[in-house]
């Protein structure tokens, strides 16, 4: 008795993505931006919501109060993890800390090592990336913060940090990168790492606005601020399945 192979692809997964970046304290734009999201979640709930970073800067309102308006009405859109971008930056490590409670997500920065404090919530808030489950698989999201920290913040070679990430990940999950190295760095980083699926750009670069490949990463411009929601849907096939089934 002789038993037929079969050979099948398993099943295709897709990934949902929307994001935002470079808000800069608009918030007056913020409003249509919230209803932009709550009807991509209402059709999409299982997306993910993400910020490319500098968000807390830019207005009257927003400065006064160190960016925490903006903060709070974006953890009502419920937003997954956040990247640290140089608005940020510019509040210290006490206001970076301060945002992140007030948003209600982490703030990712792989590259950035923290200094020792006592908070048990600090591992939560701020961290260099998270696992989370999407259309029944995990998706790792992971970020890099700027390359100029708060004082008494130790930077690690991009490199490093994001090889540091994907030792203890595996190469096995979708990896998203939220970047605040710039253009040409992320380039470098997608052409050296193939576990990379996309990287989201934090930072604005002149002449880039169009998804481009770069070895096996796809590599997604920054978007235009609270006037615009980024989306970017990805098809992750599923793996090569043999198995017996049958006589012959």
């Amino acid at each position: 008795m002789l038993m037929e192979p079969a050979i099948r692809w398993g099943e295709v997964k897709r990934l949902e993505i929307r994001y935002t970046g470079n808000l800069h304290g608009d918030l007056e734009q913020l409003p249509r931006l919230a209803t932009l999201v709550k009807r991509e979640r209402a059709a999409r709930p299982e997306l993910l919501l993400l910020d490319t970073g500098n968000f807390s800067r830019g207005s009257e309102l927003a400065e006064r109060f160190q960016g925490r308006p903006v903060a709070e009405v974006l953890a009502h859109l419920g937003y997954h993890a956040a990247a640290i971008g140089e608005d940020e930056v510019s509040w210290g490590m006490e206001g970076i800390l301060e945002l992140a409670r007030a948003m209600r997500c982490p703030f990712l920065a792989a590259n950035w090592r923290f200094p020792e404090r006592e908070e048990v919530e600090l591992s939560r808030l701020l961290c260099g990336y998270l696992r989370l489950q999407r259309t029944g698989m995990d998706v790792i999201v992971a970020g890099l913060g700027p390359p100029k920290a708060p004082p008494g913040v130790e930077v690690l070679p991009a490199r490093q940090a994001l090889q540091s990430v994907l030792d203890e990940v595996g190469p096995d999950q979708p990896l998203v990168l939220l970047s605040q190295l710039g253009y040409h760095e992320d380039r470098q980083l997608a052409e050296s790492f193939d576990a990379l699926q996309v990287i989201l750009e934090g930072v604005a670069y002149a002449g880039f606005t169009e998804v481009v490949q770069v070895a096996h990463t796809l590599v997604v411009p920054s978007t235009a601020g609270a006037t615009s929601l980024g989306s970017l849907g990805l098809d992750l096939t599923g793996t090569l399945v043999i198995e017996s089934r049958g006589e012959l």
